[in-house]
């Protein structure tokens, strides 16, 4: 079975929990299924995130991906509402872009197939 949807789904649903946990306001996704790569981005508003926690954010998406276990990871992504894992998230995607420019909130994630 074909589990690339689910993940992607994941990984939405992890990074727009977190956002909304930080008091983001007009949340917007969007997911592209597309022949070399899946992308997941958010856009949002946020007023009251700083250069720490971006910088957090970002160093918490950027490890490696481990294709090795990640179908066990994807599984283990939500599974606690009190305590979210971005690491897992990380461990799912190949690539991260983060931008952020008073109120404008972005993240574009991909996952090569």
């Amino acid at each position: 079975m074909d589990y690339e949807k689910p993940k992607l789904l994941k990984i939405a649903n992890e990074i727009a929990f977190f956002c909304l946990n930080i008091g983001a306001e007009k949340l917007h996704i969007d997911l592209s299924i597309k022949e070399k790569t899946n992308e997941v981005s958010l856009r949002c508003q946020l007023d009251n995130i700083t250069e720490e926690e971006l910088e957090k954010l970002q160093q918490t998406l950027e490890v490696p991906r481990r294709e090795d276990v990640e179908d066990y990871f994807w599984e283990l992504a939500g599974e606690s509402e009190s305590a979210r894992e971005l690491s897992l998230v990380g461990m799912l995607i190949d690539k991260v872009e983060i931008s952020y420019t008073k109120p404008h909130f972005k993240i574009i994630m991909n996952r090569n197939k």
